[in-house]
């Protein structure tokens, strides 16, 4: 899954934000509007739930029915 930031921009690494938004709202979480908290908590539990998908996930494939 492509990371995305919270404005919807594509973001590489483990960074949380996109050059933008860093400018705007800084790099402390802790000075971020509420918004901007949820959105970054909600897309990094959405990142982790995808990483655990396709670590346990079992596949049609993995049953050899395809």
């Amino acid at each position: 899954m492509q990371r995305r930031c919270a404005c919807g921009k594509p973001i590489k690494g483990k960074v949380h934000l996109c050059v933008a938004c860093l400018e705007i709202y800084g790099s402390d979480r802790a000075e971020w509007p509420e918004w901007l908290k949820f959105m970054v908590n909600d897309l990094e539990r959405e990142y982790a739930s995808d990483r655990r998908a396709d670590k346990f996930e079992i596949t049609f494939t993995d049953l050899g029915v395809y």
